[in-house]
């Protein structure tokens, strides 16, 4: 994907693409090995001459952003004074496994996946620390942490801090805005729109499908996640009072049994509309309520929330929330990065925009 434009007065043409390119490979939307475009393709984009496209690679090149090769496209490397060649700690979530199981945790191992790769191709070490571990005991074979955090709990937080290393916490969701040295997802526009999907398709009633495990205080998190779902809800007159958690498997298997048993019980009366804690348990609930003869976006709607590619191969196609999460492991090393370099434990917090992406459902 080609960069967008920017305007910079009082430098040259060229000039400004060089910077352009560099704040995109610095930001990780080029990623280090990845190819950019061609100089026919950043002439066309920018509707600038063929000197002046590779005048900027020429520069790119010498300050070690890219490497050129006859009849190839430019690569992304990486200049040495922004190498770290350094060891970051991962803490991760994971109960007694070695490291987060896809199906169990598809959140969390798409991002570990995500910060290894960027990590290991930068020519650093990455060490992987299950949360119950003591970080100060190893605090000082470390650079610096990254925690991938389900719940953003308060202990977790503050035992890193203690170490006074550099760290980062990636949350999957921002329940009081973007904490110093945080990564995480906002809900706020994407609340909206899926408040205003139920509402066109006529939807009465509203759930949240959550794992057996969860406990109130999570419950709590989730509806603070979607506080712009329930203020669009209320403005058309519904009682958000009303909205309930209903419990489900984690596993597709599963949602689908609990799924079978919630509609047994009564609890839910078409037209409803749910949203999903994860992709696996949306895909089972679906596919029991087709089952059970209800009709989607007639008698339900629903709505998955990891926004996994599995869900994309999933009949009928489910509307999703998309997490950046590819992006958000990105920014998080960019950022342990900074404090290390900086040698400095407190850096600002980023908050990245979830998508809603309506499909059938």
């Amino acid at each position: 994907m080609l960069i967008n434009k920017r305007n910079k007065r009082n430098q040259p043409r060229y000039s400004q693409i060089k910077s352009e390119i560099i704040d995109k490979i610095k930001s990780g939307e080029y990623e280090q090995g990845e190819f950019l475009p061609t100089l026919t393709e950043i002439c066309n984009h920018y509707n600038v001459s063929m000197i002046t496209s590779q005048r900027a690679f020429v520069e790119l090149a010498e300050l070690g952003y890219v490497e050129r090769r006859q009849g190839r496209k430019a690569i992304v490397t990486l200049p040495t004074s922004l190498k770290v060649n350094k060891s970051i700690g991962i803490v991760y979530a994971a109960g007694d496994k070695s490291k987060p199981d896809y199906r169990h945790a598809p959140w969390g191992a798409t991002i570990l996946n995500a910060i290894q790769n960027t990590i290991l191709s930068d020519g650093n070490i990455m060490t992987l620390i299950p949360e119950n571990y003591d970080y100060l005991s190893i605090a000082d074979s470390l650079s610096g942490y990254i925690l991938i955090d389900s719940h953003l709990r308060t202990e977790l937080y503050d035992q890193l801090k203690a170490t006074g290393k550099p760290f980062v916490v990636i949350c999957p969701h921002s329940v009081h805005g973007v904490r110093p040295n945080q990564i995480a997802p906002t809900y706020h526009q994407a609340g909206i729109e899926l408040a205003e999907h139920f509402l066109r398709g006529g939807m009465k009633s509203f759930g949240y499908l959550v794992p057996h495990e969860m406990g109130e205080h999570a419950h709590a998190n989730l509806k603070s996640r979607m506080q712009s779902f329930f203020e669009t809800i209320a403005n058309y007159g519904f009682n958000i009072e009303n909205f309930k958690f209903f419990e489900c498997g984690f596993y597709q298997h599963e949602a689908y049994a609990d799924m079978r048993e919630l509609l047994k019980s009564g609890q839910l009366k078409p037209p409803f509309g749910l949203i999903s804690l994860g992709d696996f348990i949306a895909m089972g609930a679906c596919t029991a309520l087709m089952e059970a003869g209800l009709q989607v976006r007639k008698d339900f709607m629903i709505v998955g929330s990891s926004g996994l590619d599995v869900i994309a191969q999933f009949a009928p196609k489910l509307s999703t929330f998309v997490q950046p999460l590819t992006e958000m492991a990105h920014q998080a090393v960019a950022l342990i990065y900074d404090q290390i370099r900086e040698n400095t434990t407190v850096i600002p917090g980023k908050g990245m925009l979830v998508q809603f992406i309506a499909n059938e459902t």
